[in-house]
């Protein structure tokens, strides 16, 4: 097989458009694509060669890529489709060819531009069932795609929320307790959250930040999280001790 021309995926930046209601999400606004057409009829006749050539020139070579494993994947799981060891081999080949293709452009982009990563890992096409990346990968199992260092820093930022770095038990239970923490820089927040625009020019008044801040720290996934287990530990230490200091044994006569 020939080597493999990677897609320049950076100036599809302008075949995005903000979803309504959430501005840090982005739908593909293409509807039709031929080489996805005949991507997708060469990978159901098992031609990897003539598939490659046109997933070359897809649109959206990620998802295209990921829509190949997703497909092939599927083939194999039906029973008396793939009726010969050839094309049982050839649909194996073909599920871990593209997922290291979709690796090798994620890749690209990544040290190319890795803000226009970010929203494209989160950009949803109507036509693949409005999915994303990560929801794409985590369907056809494509683990070392999820396991790229694009793919865990998305999960880590949602993690974390709009905060910059985690917060362990132990902080997240100061600040419970002493929530005048949060007007220190013990917790370091998003150089956003100070700003009222995306292009962080008009600032937010100060007693609005602070309040940013509060709200910004509880409604993490990490903080809740850590909420929860310190609550329900909380809760079954009590009940241990309730149980164990209340009940009583009556002695039989």
């Amino acid at each position: 097989m020939s080597s493999t021309i990677l897609p320049n995926v950076l100036p599809k930046v302008l075949t995005m458009r903000p979803m309504t209601g959430n501005k840090f999400e982005y739908a593909v606004t293409f509807e039709h694509d031929p080489h996805f057409e005949l991507m997708v009829w060469a990978a159901l006749t098992l031609s990897p060669d003539i598939a490659e050539r046109m997933w070359q020139g897809t649109l959206e070579p990620i998802r295209a890529a990921l829509f190949v494993v997703l497909l092939m994947r599927k083939l194999k799981m039906k029973d008396k489709v793939l009726i010969n060891t050839n094309e049982i081999e050839s649909c194996t080949y073909m599920i871990e060819r593209f997922e290291t293709l979709a690796i090798k452009v994620l890749d690209k982009l990544y040290h190319e531009n890795p803000d226009y990563c970010t929203v494209a890992i989160n950009s949803r096409w109507l036509r693949l069932d409005n999915k994303t990346y990560m929801e794409m990968a985590r369907k056809c199992s494509a683990k070392r795609f999820i396991a790229h260092n694009a793919c865990r820093e998305l999960c880590e930022n949602r993690w974390r929320g709009l905060m910059t770095d985690e917060v362990g038990i132990l902080g997240t239970l100061l600040v419970f307790l002493f929530p005048f923490i949060l007007l220190t820089n013990y917790i370091t927040f998003k150089s956003n959250l100070k700003y009222l625009d995306e292009n962080m020019t008009v600032a937010v008044p100060k007693w609005r930040y602070t309040l940013r801040k509060f709200t910004a720290f509880y409604s993490s996934p990490n903080v809740k999280f850590t909420l929860g287990v310190i609550f329900f530990t909380v809760f079954v230490l009590l009940q241990t001790c309730l149980v164990l200091s209340v009940f009583d044994v009556q002695a039989g006569n």
